[in-house]
């Protein structure tokens, strides 16, 4: 090779080694110097969703708004109607056949169609037909002169009272039989078991004291009462027995 063919040779392969020597300082220039690491950021737990109330929240009604006071208002009077005139009772009608005790002269009235015992006696019986009531005439002597009409009742009552059970005195009435003092009384017994009402009359006269007595079944008297107070009502002692004047 020829001297300027070797110069030029040379030449060219320093120029090569000089462009590679800038081409790495540049490559390492570009290069990025490492800093301090950086650990990665931990992923924050994600929130589990909580499921919602399937209840209903409670909604508060609104207040109701207070009415205002109702002023007092006098009352109202309603007139009362008239009352309707109240009908008269149709009076019943007790037919009586009068009877008479010549023997102690006295006469009492009692129903035609009633059986009748011991007419003339001290003990006078009368029976309604189907026995459904009794009436019935005692006579006894009155030695004591000091028995009033009231006492002489309640001598009657206290022995009728310890002969009977849940003996009840209901009423007594004083009136005057004739001229001669008397009281009618009411009242209620048992016997035996069963239950009855009856209505007395007391009679002083004279020396002889009378007891009229009408009795029936509790649960018949108010069918009977009628009957029976007639029947005593219609008790006269006789002549004899009236008082004598002054």
């Amino acid at each position: 090779m020829s001297l300027p063919s070797l110069r030029s040779a040379l030449l060219l392969a320093v120029g090569f080694a000089f462009v590679l020597l800038i081409a790495c300082r540049a490559g390492r220039a570009q290069e990025p110097t490492p800093g301090p690491s950086i650990a990665p950021a931990t992923s924050l737990p994600t929130p589990t969703p909580t499921a919602a109330d399937p209840t209903p929240t409670p909604t508060l009604a609104a207040p109701a708004a207070t009415p205002p006071p109702t002023p007092d208002l006098p009352p109202t009077i309603t007139p009362i109607p008239p009352a309707s005139p109240t009908p008269t009772p149709t009076p019943i009608t007790i037919i009586l056949s009068q009877l008479r005790n010549d023997e102690y002269d006295f006469t009492i009235g009692v129903p035609p169609d009633w059986a009748v015992y011991g007419l003339q006696t001290t003990l006078v019986q009368g029976w309604s037909p189907a026995r459904e009531a009794l009436i019935y005439v005692k006579l006894f002597p009155f030695p004591n002169p000091f028995y009033t009409i009231s006492s002489y009742t309640d001598l009657w009552l206290d022995s009728l009272r310890a002969e009977s059970e849940e003996f009840q005195e209901l009423g007594r009435t004083r009136l005057q039989v004739g001229n001669l003092p008397g009281m009618e009384v009411a009242y209620r017994y048992r016997f035996a078991g069963a239950d009855y009402q009856a209505r007395a009359l007391f009679v002083l006269a004279g020396t002889m004291a009378f007891f009229v007595d009408g009795i029936a079944p509790e649960p018949l008297w108010p069918s009977q009462e009628a009957t029976l107070n007639a029947v005593i009502r219609s008790f006269r002692p006789g002549l004899r027995y009236v008082p004598l004047r002054s």
